[in-house]
């Protein structure tokens, strides 16, 4: 999917101007960049929701699309424990 891979660029563009330059000068600039990446991801999600929405049949489609909205959590919830635990 394009849109993945253009959304996903954005976003780690715009971390890497936060990363780049510290200061208060650009400080604007950078809160700027930091929301407008947040929500190219946002609208990415919204995006992937619809699509899982159309795919899957409809005696399926509500348990399927929550088991997989769960597992996402889990690994947004999980990930910064283990990211603690390998440094």
């Amino acid at each position: 999917m394009l849109s993945h891979k253009v959304n996903t660029d954005l976003y780690v563009n715009t971390s890497e101007i936060a990363f780049w330059e510290n200061s208060l000068e650009y400080y604007g600039l950078i809160v700027s960049f930091s929301l407008i990446g947040k929500f190219f991801i946002s609208m990415q999600i919204v995006t992937v929701n619809m699509i899982t929405a159309e795919l899957f049949p409809t005696a399926s489609r509500g348990v399927t699309i929550g088991l997989c909205s769960t597992v996402g959590k889990m690994g947004g919830i999980l990930a910064p424990i283990m990211s603690a635990m390998v440094s």
